[in-house]
């Protein structure tokens, strides 16, 4: 849809953009990242004919953009600046009415009942139909940004050329403008070619993304190639981590805050805050990553508290659970909460420093249903250290091999759906990392006879 080949230009005789060369394929939506000042801006200037360039070429649909008139142009391109200037005091429909003129035949030109149907519907997909009779000076910067958008799809444009669209625009509109774009991509064939300050939503809405730097191509690839922690961080000179989206195959940048880390911590501690026969309590003074297959709190997060239900008779429903966790005077939402599939025999905590890395384990035991047995049913793990995914998994993999050996050949039994064994593996991602926690690393191979511990504890107290 269109071509850039070996475009160099800038503002007199200073070069702004440098030999950039990409293509566009029709149906596509792609974006155009950069730090500022990398040429994002300039770039879009030129393929809108704005501004001259020095070398090169820039080919629309087969054809150079030097070779068409201003009409032949506003019939294919739309252009939608940052923030578009009405120096005018006009309403809303009349704005969204002039992207139908290069459309309009004649010296006398006439608005035909398809125009209206066409700005009635763009109207309505940008969420400004009520205002349409309202003066654009009365509307915020937002609303202002959805009327020039609905003027750029009344012209029913081959190729949208945006910068910054999603400036000035509240969460939910964001969304809906980038929806509407995407399906009209699809379903309509539109080429989208967008300017984006915001990474995370280049990713989640681009099929291939541009990265600039002091005018010059850095990279051209889809999503997950360009938005790599290195080339993230080489071309915005900051500090991030590449995460995956948790619903869709499309990669996330989040800042990393400069914050000084100790290069060592102190011992790992915990607030044992309550431990009696129907609870434990445990409670963290900051928030630590965790992982966990607890029946309440998020699978992957950050919680700063723990509770554990002695008493599986007092827990018939989350609900119910939701309220134990309440009454400890606990957040919900910052709390894993667990209990024991039949009535605890046996807690167990037990501390472990490891060279630079430290760890505690708290161990639930019970009663298996052979005579003498004794089942793992809750594990947690909180390290004093920086874990990576790979290695949260390690440790995860540690914990459940151990178990499984102990409770191999055990018979397990519930009494209710909310009680269910689980492993909960805790981090406070500060000072030294844990580069191992494997089943075979000494890490793994710590926990596996911390739980044997456990287990000789327990029947020695029995």
């Amino acid at each position: 849809m269109i071509e850039v080949r070996s475009l160099t230009g800038g503002y007199g005789n200073k070069e702004i953009i440098r030999n950039v060369t990409f293509s566009v394929k029709q149906g596509e939506m792609y974006g155009i990242l950069g730090p500022n000042g990398s040429g994002k801006t300039t770039l879009l200037k030129m393929m809108t004919g704005l501004l001259p360039y020095q070398r090169g070429s820039i080919s629309i649909a087969g054809k150079e953009l030097s070779q068409y008139s201003a009409k032949e142009l506003a019939q294919t391109t739309a252009v939608l600046p940052q923030m578009s200037m009405q120096s005018f005091s006009y309403s809303v429909k009349e704005i969204v009415s002039l992207g139908r003129y290069s459309h309009q035949q004649g010296m006398f030109k006439s608005w035909s009942p398809n125009d209206e149907e066409i700005v009635q519907e763009v109207m309505e997909l940008t969420g400004i139909k009520n205002y349409e009779n309202v003066f654009i000076e009365q509307l915020s910067g937002g609303e202002r940004q959805r009327v020039f958008l609905a003027q750029a799809l009344a012209q029913q444009p081959k190729l949208l050329l945006l910068d910054e669209p999603t400036n000035h625009l509240d969460l939910a509109f964001q969304k809906s403008m980038l929806d509407t774009l995407k399906t009209w991509t699809i379903e309509r064939g539109l080429t989208v070619l967008s300017i984006f300050h915001d990474l995370n939503l280049a990713s989640l809405y681009c099929d291939t993304l541009l990265l600039l730097a002091d005018g010059s191509v850095q990279k051209v690839e889809q999503p997950s190639k360009v938005l790599s922690e290195r080339n993230i961080t080489t071309v915005y000179q900051t500090k991030v981590q590449k995460i995956m989206h948790p619903h869709v195959a499309k990669p996330q940048i989040v800042l990393l805050p400069n914050v000084a880390e100790a290069s060592s911590q102190p011992h790992f501690s915990l607030d044992l805050v309550e431990r009696n026969d129907e609870k434990v309590v445990i409670q963290t003074s900051k928030p630590v990553k965790v992982m966990s297959t607890a029946i309440e709190g998020e699978a992957v997060g950050w919680f700063t508290a723990f509770f554990l239900s002695l008493k599986n008779d007092r827990v018939q429903s989350s609900e119910m659970l939701t309220r134990l966790i309440q009454k400890e005077g606990l957040i919900v939402e910052d709390t894993i909460a667990m209990m024991t599939p039949r009535s605890c025999h046996h807690i167990s905590s037990s501390f472990y420093d490891e060279g630079k890395i430290s760890f505690m384990m708290v161990v639930s035991l019970t009663k298996g249903i052979e005579k003498g047995s004794i089942s793992v049913d809750h594990i947690m793990i909180f390290f004093n250290g920086y874990l990576s995914e790979a290695t949260f998994l390690q440790a995860f993999m540690a914990v459940t091999e151990a178990k499984a050996a102990i409770n191999c050949g055990k018979e397990e039994s519930q009494s209710s759906n909310y009680s269910s064994p689980s492993i909960t593996v805790a981090a406070t991602q500060m000072g030294e990392r844990l580069r191992d926690a494997g089943p075979h690393s000494p890490i793994g191979k710590r926990i596996k006879s911390s739980i044997d511990e456990s287990i000789k504890e327990a029947k020695e107290n029995k």
